[in-house]
């Protein structure tokens, strides 16, 4: 199944550059677990196009980072990606010194295929 094609994104969120000078691409699966690291690094309301994009970090920083706030959370914003069919497993780590949180999540979209993406918030 084709999932469109767009920039390709580094670890911290930036652009790659090819060999031959050229904006990288990513396609397929690899794109679907780009957008799905986006989405969940994107702080709900800050897409002025889309509002409802992205995770409401305020409110799960607001619960006392409670799991099940952040599970719920989590579900919500990766619902809103089109080929998804259903959030099969969301894996959560604890703070680390810089407050960052590992999470993991499952997926299976439309296609039937199962996709992984793991993303630090």
């Amino acid at each position: 199944m084709s999932y469109g094609t767009t920039l390709e994104l580094d670890a911290s969120g930036d652009v790659t550059i090819t060999e031959l000078n050229t904006l990288g691409m990513v396609t397929g699966v690899e794109k679907v677990k780009q957008d799905l690291r986006v989405l969940l690094k994107t702080v709900k309301g800050e897409h002025p196009e889309n509002p409802d994009f992205g995770v409401d970090w305020l409110r799960i920083k607001q619960s006392g980072m409670k799991e099940r706030v952040i599970k719920a959370e989590l579900t919500r914003a990766l619902k809103l990606y089109p080929w998804l069919k259903s959030v099969d497993e969301i894996t959560i780590g604890s703070l680390d010194e810089n407050r960052t949180l590992s999470i993991s999540v499952k997926v299976t979209l439309t296609s039937g295929e199962q996709v992984t993406a793991e993303v630090q918030a």
